[in-house]
Parts: structure tokens; C-alpha cells; sequence
């Protein structure tokens, strides 16, 4: 199964990634904890490519496509935003640092790490494409 959508670069679309992604989870009989870790994901790569990637720009796009394979979940967004490999560009996070000294920003590629089983990231056709597979629970 397979579903891809656009959705225009507006932070109030995560509602509707949500709704999807959960729709898309129950047809394939997803877990909860699968779910859970697609949708964080799913909401902190979005989150960058319109806060940073398109600076707030709405006219942008973001494509998301989500695709059972095998018993994975594969989500492949794309977006028309400079060039940007946020598994190397990204700073990394001090996460052993102290709350209030902290330096903004890393966390969500951290947490996406954290909550997928392979990340990647190619730029093709002036696209940067990030894809994340998440094995579904038994």
C-alpha cells in the first residue's frame, strides 16, 4: 500500500499529516508505538523544511509519500527548499549538557534517529528527500 500527498508549507498542516499518517497506519494494522514514532518524525521533518528549509513561505510544498513494504513503513518527503542533508548538516545536540545551557536546535534529527530504524537523505532532481523506514511491531 501506498499513499503520497502535497501539503502547502504551513505549520498548520500538521493536523491533517497526523490524520493521514494514522489513517495510512490503520489500513496496514500498524501498532501504536509505529504510529507514535512515524508522526513525531513526520511532525519534526516538516516543522524544519517550513521553518528553516522554505523560511515560513506557504506557497511551498512539502510531498510526503508513506509505503508499506514488506513490514516496514517507508516515509519519503520532499521538498524544493536549498539544498540541505540534515543527517550531516544538522548541529548535533549536547545531550548531556544541562537543560539551560543547551544550544537550540539538533533535537529533531536526534529524536528521528532515535525513533527509526534508517534515515536517509538524497538530493535529486532539485529535491531534498529525506526517507525514514520504521519496522512495524509484531
Amino acid at each position: 500500500m501506498k499513499i503520497k500527498n502535497t501539503y502547502s508549507a504551513s505549520l498548520e498542516n500538521l493536523e491533517k499529516i497526523f490524520a493521514d499518517a494514522e489513517k495510512f497506519c490503520e489500513e496496514i494494522n500498524a501498532d501504536a508505538k509505529t504510529t507514535y514514532a512515524l508522526n513525531l518524525s513526520l511532525d519534526e521533518i516538516f516543522t524544519n523544511i517550513v521553518s528553516y528549509g522554505y523560511k515560513g513561505d506557504s506557497s511551498k510544498n512539502v510531498e510526503i509519500e508513506l509505503e508499506k513494504s514488506n513490514d516496514e513503513i517507508v516515509a519519503t518527503i520532499s521538498d524544493t527548499a536549498p539544498r540541505f542533508n540534515p543527517l550531516i548538516d544538522a548541529k548535533s545536540p549536547d545531550t548531556d549538557a544541562n537543560l539551560d545551557d543547551r544550544e537550540v536546535g539538533g533535537l529533531g534529527i536526534f529524536f528521528i534517529r532515535k525513533n527509526m530504524n534508517k534515515v536517509s537523505y538524497k538530493y535529486e532532481n532539485g529535491k531534498n528527500q529525506l526517507s525514514m523506514v520504521r519496522k512495524i511491531a509484531e
